[in-house]
């Protein structure tokens, strides 16, 4: 049933332009009018947002941005959770934008009904905005405080588009985490910190987007969270499959962050083997983020003293690239592993000496858990894949110029706390003089 949901939720997608319409009116949650999700409850009794005497094990939050051409996938999620449903020990809690419909919050109760949501609505604003970095904070703020948990995990669900904050010129749709396509707006990558600084910390922080496992949103988000669960690829429209892992977490809600990590991974990789897709996930742990930082500067700095551009070169053709865009083939983010291996393998002792170093702290102390199955859109197989990517150039002769011109936010010595820390924007002038 979740593969034919999913199947039609597409075809509705692509059938019906930008996204399908929906309303909040009367207290339900809307329907997907193209697919079979109607929605029938009404508003929240008074308990459904009263808060818990005593802190469950868990609550797991999940900000569902549908405000864009995902919103009838939000709801098949949505759906997808209440197949598990909240329990005496466990709290989920959702906010769901759709359309321009504004938002709802729920709380989620378990129904065997795969045709239809209908976990009580909480609260409904019509007017608010899933783009704005602010309404995530109020989200996590409102669930924290209204069902306390001694664990929290967060997911945000939407459109990733990495390290690139896109510039939307006008005729030109692009993407990014939290994308509303109501207003343009959209969570930019130092807003992240914003985010979780004021939210609070949380044990999980994870990316339900495409390309967010990467070095520059880690450093963004790395003092607030024990562990980042993201991809560093694009992430099917299926994205992950909450049935399978809220139900591991239902059925053992003692497991630790480190657990609910794996099963995020594990229950991502199982379900994807069953679909043919080609697909990576990774958790991180959180902790070991500055430990990356200082060896990639340490890479960084042997490679500029070598000024070895035929290594550099071999690691720029040849590390495993994600996004890829045809027809040019431009891909700006690669594997960091990956890319210190190559590099290190033709390389002088120094520089050979930085980039096993790097490659074994990737895989030894900083990667949790790391699932990869079948290849890129280059034949490349997602198993070179170690766990974290970065800003490298496109091995194509486009200039860094035409590649940042789309970036909002810049790549730059302040803009990123990576590049803060790092300065990797100081030696992507040698990388792009390597290709």
């Amino acid at each position: 049933m979740k593969t034919i949901l999913r199947t039609l939720a597409i075809i509705t997608a692509l059938s019906c332009g930008a996204y399908a319409q929906f309303s909040f009116d009367g207290g339900k949650m809307p329907s997907a009018r193209d697919i079979e999700v109607p929605q029938v409850s009404g508003p929240a009794s008074a308990a459904a947002a009263t808060p818990a005497v005593q802190p469950k094990e868990w609550t797991v939050m999940v900000m569902l941005a549908g405000q864009n051409d995902l919103a009838s996938n939000a709801v098949i999620d949505l759906n997808e959770m209440e197949t598990v449903g909240s329990s005496d020990k466990v709290n989920i809690v959702a906010e769901i934008g759709l359309g321009n419909a504004g938002s709802a919050r729920l709380l989620v109760y378990k129904d065997a009904d795969t045709k239809k949501v209908s976990s009580p609505l909480i609260s409904i604003d019509k007017t608010a905005d899933t783009g704005d970095y602010r309404r995530v904070i109020d989200f996590a703020k409102w669930a924290k405080q209204t069902y306390p948990a001694k664990h929290y995990l967060f997911v945000m669900w939407n459109h990733g588009s990495g390290v690139n904050d896109p510039l939307d010129p006008p005729g030109r749709k692009t993407k990014g985490i939290n994308f509303n396509y109501n207003n343009g707006n959209y969570v930019r990558n130092p807003q992240l910190a914003k985010i979780m600084a004021e939210a609070g910390p949380v044990d999980i922080l994870a990316f339900d987007a495409c390309l967010m496992q990467m070095a520059e949103i880690a450093f963004e988000v790395k003092d607030y969270a024990r562990y980042i669960v993201a991809s560093e690829e694009v992430v099917p429209v299926a994205g992950f499959p909450y049935d399978a892992f809220l139900k591991s977490l239902n059925d053992n809600p003692a497991m630790d962050a480190a657990q609910l990590s794996r099963a995020i991974v594990a229950s991502f990789k199982d379900y994807y083997s069953k679909t043919g897709d080609g697909v990576q996930l990774s958790a991180i742990r959180a902790d070991k983020v500055a430990g990356l930082g200082s060896l990639m500067a340490d890479f960084a700095a042997a490679a500029r003293e070598a000024n070895d551009t035929a290594a550099l070169g071999a690691g720029i053709k040849g590390v495993i690239r994600y996004q890829i865009k045809r027809p040019l083939q431009i891909s700006y983010s690669g594997d960091v592993g990956h890319f210190a291996g190559l590099t290190a393998a033709g390389a002088g002792d120094k520089l050979k000496e930085k980039g096993a170093a790097l490659k074994r702290y990737i895989t030894d102390e900083l990667v949790l858990a790391n699932a990869e199955l079948g290849k890129n859109q280059l034949g490349q197989e997602y198993t070179l894949s170690t766990g974290i990517a970065v800003y490298l150039p496109p091995f194509t002769k486009i200039s860094r110029e035409n590649v940042e011109e789309m970036f909002e936010t810049k790549y730059d010595g302040t803009s990123l706390a990576f590049n803060r820390a790092v300065a990797w924007n100081d030696f992507l002038p040698l990388l792009y003089n390597s290709r």
